[in-house]
């Protein structure tokens, strides 16, 4: 039975989320951004969003909406981008393998009612290294704009699968919904299998913020 994705409250340190990364490739930090805060990005890109059109294949999504560029249109997205505590947990995740590290990506994606689930994946394929390695050269963080629940679409994560090797294949049924409220944030290294889960609700979008950091 695969383990629960840990928690920690908003006050906690660096090192206690560096190491429940390093033991299980994922963690959530309950509301760490205020539900304010949320909104207010919410507001600041909501000219560009309401005219996004959602994707065209099975990868991107059907029913789902992608928005990039957010540096660019949201004073909000660039603060939390260098919020302290994340920052402090990349220092001593990514910090000892490089001279310095940068933001990869920042998008905002909007899951729509009936949305299928992604394919389960790992997001440092990029790199040309065997699993599994010491070395930590990406590290994800899935930023709750809305309550992410499993009937909505909640992202579904297969914890300790960081440790798994390129030959063991990832099962649906191995993974947790990493259900969390407005404002958490779900970190993960980039080995950890996860992906987009079904959004069987009615009328609901799950939106969430997309921000990755790597090796320089």
């Amino acid at each position: 039975m695969t383990k629960p994705i840990e928690r920690v409250p908003a006050d906690a340190n660096a090192e206690q989320i560096e190491h429940i990364l390093l033991e299980d490739g994922a963690v959530i930090i309950d509301q760490l951004n205020s539900e304010e805060f949320v909104e207010r990005i919410l507001d600041e890109i909501s000219p560009w969003f309401d005219r996004t059109q959602s994707g065209e294949g099975d990868w991107l999504g059907f029913k789902t909406r992608r928005l990039h560029g957010l540096l660019a249109k949201s004073a909000g997205v660039r603060e939390n981008v260098i919020n302290p505590l994340i920052l402090q947990v990349m220092d001593r995740v990514l910090g000892p393998w490089c001279d310095r590290y940068q933001m990869g990506s920042c998008s905002i994606s909007s899951v729509g009612p009936g949305e299928t689930a992604q394919e389960l994946h790992r997001d440092d394929l990029m790199y040309p290294f065997s699993h599994p390695m010491e070395r930590i050269p990406h590290v994800t963080t899935f930023w709750a704009l809305h309550d992410f629940t499993e009937e909505n679409g909640a992202t579904r994560v297969i914890p300790g699968s960081h440790r798994w090797d390129d030959e063991r294949a990832p099962q649906t049924r191995e993974t947790v919904p990493a259900e969390m409220k407005k404002g958490s944030v779900l970190v993960t290294v980039g080995a950890t299998y996860h992906g987009g889960g079904d959004n069987n609700s009615s009328d609901e979008w799950r939106h969430a913020m997309y921000t990755s950091y790597n090796l320089g």
